[in-house]
């Protein structure tokens, strides 16, 4: 018979075949998957959860999961990624993988500590309350952040970041740590005027 629930939480399972596309509910929080030749996961159901585990390359569809908890989890070798549509997406110390992320269809999105410096692209919602990327790493791409309300860039990694906008480069230098004073004013020199570096205010 079908199971409907099945909890399989930090467990060590054999390298082999896995189907869990029939499961409602599903945790496999903290479990290792990478080193598995096969794995289908639910693309619908009430609930999965892939807090802090570590996924395979595989194409990971969430748009028809009632809850998906993924907090912390390391989805660097996916192939595809398909979020969730909800208000609020819950992100935080998750790893990205090489691909376009489309973040469009939530008005809230928390990403704090998350590594994205792999992604190759971020589609933002046009018009959201917050966006929080605070302590996150950012990859080698532009961002537009017009639209969005809030956005918190606390010691967010910008280093890579080839240019900003929807933001002022003075609350950035307020947000951001001090370690990436100098490429936010570089990156306001290049977009906008050319700043007298004897106006600027060291901390």
């Amino acid at each position: 018979p079908d199971v409907e629930v099945a909890s399989l939480g930090h467990a060590i399972l054999p390298n082999i075949d896995l189907d869990f596309s029939h499961i409602d509910g599903l945790n496999l929080r903290g479990v290792d998957l990478r080193r598995t030749p096969n794995i289908k996961l639910p693309q619908a159901g009430d609930r999965l959860n892939l807090i802090r585990a570590k996924l395979p390359a595989i194409n990971l569809d969430l748009r028809n999961i009632g809850t998906v908890q993924i907090e912390g989890a390391d989805l660097s070798l996916l192939t595809d990624l398909k979020l969730p549509k909800c208000p609020e997406l819950w992100m935080d110390d998750i790893i990205l993988p090489a691909i376009n992320i489309d973040f469009s269809q939530s008005s809230n999105i928390y990403l704090p500590r998350a590594d994205l410096s792999r992604v190759t692209g971020l589609t933002l919602p046009k018009k959201a309350v917050s966006i929080n990327l605070s302590d996150a790493q950012l990859p080698p791409i532009d961002l537009d952040f017009t639209g969005i309300k809030y956005v918190h860039l606390d010691g967010c990694d910008l280093s890579h970041v080839t240019g900003l906008k929807g933001v002022k480069p003075q609350d950035m230098l307020r947000w951001g740590a001090a370690r990436l004073k100098h490429k936010i004013q570089q990156l306001a020199k290049r977009e906008t005027y050319v700043q007298n570096p004897n106006d600027i205010n060291e901390r």
